[in-house]
Formats: C-alpha cells, structure tokens, sequence
C-alpha cells in the first residue's frame, strides 16, 4: 500500500483490537493464521499481571474486561464463558480462570 500510494504511513486501529499480531503480519506483508488459544490466553495474562502491578488488582481487571471479548470471542471461546470472567472482581480470580482456558477444548 505504501509503495503504491506513497503514503507515509498505516494506521491500524479497530482490527488490532484483540489481535496484537496483524501488527507483525501488516509489516511482513502477510498473514499468518490466528494463534491459538494457549497463547492468546498467555498474552491476556501478561497484561493483567502488568495492568495489575501498574494499578491494582480491582483496577486491573475492571480494564481488561474489554479485552476479554475482543481475544477470547476470535478464538472461539464462548460468549457465555466470557460473560462470567467478566464478572470476576479481582486479578487472582481471572487469571485463574484464564489459566484454566489453557489447553481446554471448547464448545462451538
């Protein structure tokens, strides 16, 4: 796009909602298929942990419950699963819960 515009730059906005990794596939100019749910889930974990130490446990997760929908929804995880990790009120609880998430298979 840029060679054939000349442009000086992408933006990228509502598609790396959720999808980290377009980033990458954009500047290789490919894409790669979605990863699967194990890493998905190990990068919510890293951010709630950082989001955690940044501002608190309550704080955190009251942040990362508009990830949840925007990862776990694109990896096939149930919308009713999502609702009730929603409804976790502390870091220790999601992250347990998204631990569990790990290597599960899920209905469709």
């Amino acid at each position: 796009v840029l060679e054939q515009t000349g442009a000086a730059a992408v933006m990228v906005a509502r598609g790396a909602q959720g999808n980290p990794w377009l980033v990458d596939d954009l500047a290789a100019g490919k894409e790669s298929p979605r990863p699967p749910l194990e890493t998905v889930v190990e990068d919510l974990r890293v951010l709630l942990d950082l989001a955690a130490e940044e501002m608190g446990s309550a704080r955190a997760v009251r942040w990362a419950r508009k990830l949840l929908g925007w990862y776990l929804r694109r990896s096939g995880v149930p919308a009713a699963v999502v609702e009730d990790f929603r409804k976790l009120s502390d870091a220790a609880a999601l992250d347990s819960a998204l631990a569990g998430l790990a290597g599960r298979t899920l209905p469709v």
